[in-house]
């Protein structure tokens, strides 16, 4: 509600949807490159900035939670956000994240390859994917 341009991504949004068992201590928070970093004591934001137009659109759902409309990246574009941010919730975090994924719900598949290939991350997610799937 504060940060109406914000989108829930990375590790809030696998909390979100019950996917892996890392807990997020922080709100990840996607924001546009220009946008002015909010100042909110709590909770702890953890702000990841993106000059894509379709980052704030492609696999972003809005859910209600406490009554407030609350934008969050869907299961298989945080597992590809989770790929593309590797280096800040760790590869652990990603293979986990992704092997959950396609043992309850093979159909993700094409939906995650779509996402990667749109996102950027079709070359770092494929090998994953083929010794995966």
């Amino acid at each position: 509600m504060r940060v109406p341009k914000g989108v829930v991504v990375l590790l809030s949004a696998l909390n979100f949807h019950g996917i892996g068992t890392q807990a997020a201590w922080q709100v990840w928070l996607q924001l546009p490159a220009n946008y002015p970093t909010p100042r909110i004591e709590h909770p702890p934001l953890r702000i990841i900035r993106s000059r894509k137009p379709e980052a704030f659109t492609l696999g972003v759902e809005t859910h209600r939670i406490a009554g407030h409309a609350v934008r969050i990246t869907d299961p298989d574009r945080t597992i590809v956000d989770c790929f593309r941010h590797r280096g800040a919730v760790t590869l652990e975090v990603c293979l986990e994240a992704l092997r959950e994924r396609l043992r309850n719900r093979r159909q993700s598949l094409p939906s995650l390859q779509s996402y990667a290939r749109e996102l950027g991350a079709w070359r770092v997610m494929k090998p994953y994917l083929e010794a995966l799937a």
